[in-house]
């Protein structure tokens, strides 16, 4: 198998395995009190579930599982490419990345209510700061695209879905510890770990996987360089 067979698998991965988080959306992550049964895209409603003050990190996860998504998926597409054409196309995917993470932010300014107590209020702020300077990471790698520095966006496709990884964890081990009698979560809820798990893995593949670079600073001399991953 040739290095650019395996980088192309790597991209290939990287694809299905963010496709794979946003399945595990749709799974049943829990069950409520009355049987009422909370899919990933709608893991909000488990705040409802915990009694007392919910964790931070777990309440941070669960408000944005879906964005968190949408952004894996974005950024998949982008991962291991070098080639001259395909650079700009993989930018427009990381600054829709970064977009997302921009309304997600907004989203997180405007969720607070008039009855809401104050620290409630200050950590959905903090959110909108977190989502904020992962839009400018996000976008940095774009602007890294553009000017040819190929591993800085690498670094972070790889990165950002494994931090995901270990950001879901976490907030369902918390969560798993806090419910409320008459809640539990199922199995469909750790679906999602793996496939980030995976999707960096892979990514790390597609950007440094073996054999010689294709693309606008590669090449035989006096022919095109390749669009390539």
């Amino acid at each position: 198998m040739t290095g650019r067979a395996v980088r192309w698998a790597g991209l290939a991965g990287a694809v299905v395995s963010a496709l794979a988080v946003m399945v595990g959306m749709a799974l049943t992550w829990a069950t409520g009190p009355n049987d009422y049964q909370v899919v990933g895209a709608d893991a909000a409603y488990l705040d409802g579930y915990v009694p007392g003050v919910v964790h931070p990190v777990a309440q941070f996860y669960v408000h944005n599982t879906t964005q968190f998504a949408v952004v894996a998926v974005l950024l998949a597409v982008t991962a291991g490419v070098r080639g001259p054409r395909a650079r700009f196309a993989a930018c427009g995917a990381a600054v829709s990345a970064a977009a997302v993470l921009v309304l997600a932010g907004v989203a997180s300014l405007l969720e607070p209510e008039s009855y809401w107590e104050p620290y409630e209020v200050l950590r959905f702020r903090l959110y909108a700061v977190v989502f904020a300077v992962a839009a400018v990471v996000v976008l940095a790698g774009a602007v890294a695209l553009l000017l040819r520095t190929y591993a800085v966006h690498h670094g972070i496709t790889v990165a950002f879905p494994l931090a995901l990884c270990a950001l879901h964890l976490s907030a369902l081990l918390v969560l798993s510890s806090t419910l409320g009698p008459g809640a539990t979560l199922h199995g469909g809820a750790w679906f999602a770990a793996p496939a980030y798990l995976f999707a960096g893995v892979f990514a790390a593949v597609a950007a440094y996987g073996p054999g010689p670079r294709t693309g606008p600073d590669s090449g035989t001399p006096g022919r095109a360089p390749l669009a390539s991953v």
